[in-house]
């Protein structure tokens, strides 16, 4: 038997406030089934019950996802970052490949020029 709480983590763990407002309390369990078995528990006037095991739990799995979570962030990130690396490898390529083959192409334009110059005074 279990209500809504406001916990102290999404998703689960251990619930710091009832559905009603009022504070929970951790208690012991002193019955012949469960014997020292911690629980918690609302308020005198609320119906909120959960076992402290159960709770723990709860918080774990929603650590879980939030790990796998970050973990999938992480690999969209790890991939954008490969991309970025390629693009600016490819640009830099390309920006150190092009002014040299047009500087090479305006000797050869100047140094044949030249030559037709020369080759017209001589």
């Amino acid at each position: 038997m279990s209500s809504s709480v406001a916990s102290s983590g999404e998703g689960g763990g251990s619930p710091r406030m009832c559905w009603c407002g009022a504070k929970v309390v951790l208690m012991l369990s002193r019955t012949k089934e469960n014997p020292f078995r911690r629980f918690f528990r609302g308020s005198m006037r609320s119906i909120f019950f959960k076992w402290v095991k159960d709770a723990t739990w709860e918080g774990f799995a929603a650590v879980e996802v939030q790990i796998a979570d970050i973990e999938q962030r992480l690999r969209g990130v790890s991939e954008q970052m490969e991309g970025v690396k390629e693009n600016e490898k490819a640009r830099r390529d390309k920006r150190f490949v092009m002014p040299n083959a047009t500087v090479v192409a305006g000797a050869m334009v100047i140094v044949g020029g030249l030559c037709y110059l020369y080759g017209k005074w001589v």
